[in-house]
């Protein structure tokens, strides 16, 4: 996929950020936070500024992106264990009693069972400096992803513990963590990240996913093991005056017309305005580049909703007929009965559709008629039949 480039500073993300920041930063506080938002919102950015400054502020912080190992649970742990020890090497002086320490919690997890770690340390022949690896490895060949669970961020709590140093764990896609329901001894792993929670020394977590409908409910309803143990933030789109400076930023030739009128077309999703500002000709009015970057294949719009869509509907057996029901709406609000009228969908069978349009933040349901949430979205249906 076809990314816009990354805009030179963060514009109106100082709230989330500073909140963030502030409260890891203080000792009387252990609070966890999510992270919730559309995608491409400025939930990333955010994490990463929350990261550089909890790091300068001498906190062992682990940033992981939880896509990447949605179906690796094995290599996830390496990654918070190996993390985790590289953030303490670079904070810890002087330097030897990271091994020591590491050893330490080394020998405490052997006490644990099945899961244990083994410590790989070598020195660069250039630098002299050390390189600490980590890994979780298993007794015996079947892995017990739950003991594995477990000690891995109990490596953690000992690290903060040894250390007397505050560890934020940061991770990115949170949501994929329920697709680990597959595997054997993580069938309950909203429990397990409960108990891990619960019995957690000086450790504090960040989460973020851009499936908010869905996290909302894995993470506060009543019927969640998870509910009471974050406190959520909502990533919502620019105003209309920074979502204009964000645009001037990345178009050096727009002048407030032009950012006006890019905020009319995609509102202030951040990652649309720098999409657009980006692709836009010399001379070119807006509108003519919105169209263009939405129809053309090659198109950073074009490229963005097709892969939204096929990683949204594109996995289920029943992705065809949502996309019909999506098209039907991209003409505008409707009810069901008019949804089922256009899109030729039988009306007994619509809600379940609708209702697994709505998990997805595809579709909103507002006075009784169900519409396209995105904009951009709907555009794009409608000028690509």
């Amino acid at each position: 996929m076809v990314l816009a480039k990354t805009p030179p500073r963060i514009v109106d993300r100082e709230s989330e950020i500073g909140t963030l920041v502030s409260s890891m930063l203080d000792s009387k506080k252990n609070l966890n936070y999510a992270v919730i938002g559309f995608r491409r919102i400025g939930k990333t950015t955010i994490l990463k500024e929350v990261k550089r400054r909890l790091t300068e502020g001498k906190l062992i912080v682990v940033y992981l992106d939880f896509s990447l190992r949605r179906y690796d649970p094995i290599g996830f742990f390496k990654d918070v264990v190996n993390e985790a020890t590289r953030a303490y090497h670079d904070l810890a002086s002087p330097k030897h009693t990271v091994l020591d320490n590491v050893r330490a919690v080394v020998r405490r997890m052997a006490q644990l069972g099945r899961a244990r770690i083994r410590t790989e340390i070598t020195v660069d022949p250039v630098t002299g400096q050390p390189s600490i690896g980590v890994l979780p490895y298993l007794k015996e060949e079947e892995p017990d992803y739950s003991a594995v669970f477990r000690s891995t961020f109990d490596y953690v709590n000992q690290i903060a513990d040894r250390s007397k140093t505050r560890a934020v764990i940061i991770i990115d896609e949170f949501q994929y963590m329920t697709e680990w329901k597959r595997y054997s001894g993580l069938e309950a792993v909203s429990e397990q990240l409960k108990s891990v929670i619960e019995s957690r020394g000086d450790v504090s977590f960040i989460v973020s996913g851009s499936r908010s409908h869905f996290l909302k409910d894995f993470l506060s309803s009543g019927r969640s093991p998870l509910f009471g143990l974050f406190n959520i933030i909502e990533v919502s789109h620019l105003d209309e005056e920074a979502s204009k400076e964000l645009y001037v930023m990345n178009d050096s030739t727009a002048g407030e017309k032009d950012a006006e009128e890019a905020y009319r077309l995609v509102s202030g999703h951040p990652y649309y305005l720098v999409a657009l500002a980006a692709s836009r000709g010399a001379g070119e009015p807006i509108g003519e580049t919105y169209q263009r970057i939405l129809t053309s294949s090659t198109g950073p719009l074009n490229l963005y909703v097709k892969y939204v869509l096929a990683e949204d509907i594109g996995t289920f057996a029943r992705g065809p007929i949502m996309s019909e029901i999506l098209r039907a709406l991209s003409q505008g609000p409707l009810t069901a009965s008019g949804i089922a009228k256009a899109s030729g969908v039988k009306l007994t069978s619509l809600p379940k559709f609708l209702r697994r349009l709505i998990d997805l933040d595809l579709v909103g349901k507002e006075g009784g008629k169900y519409q396209i949430i995105d904009r951009v979205i709907a555009d794009y249906l409608k000028l690509n039949p």
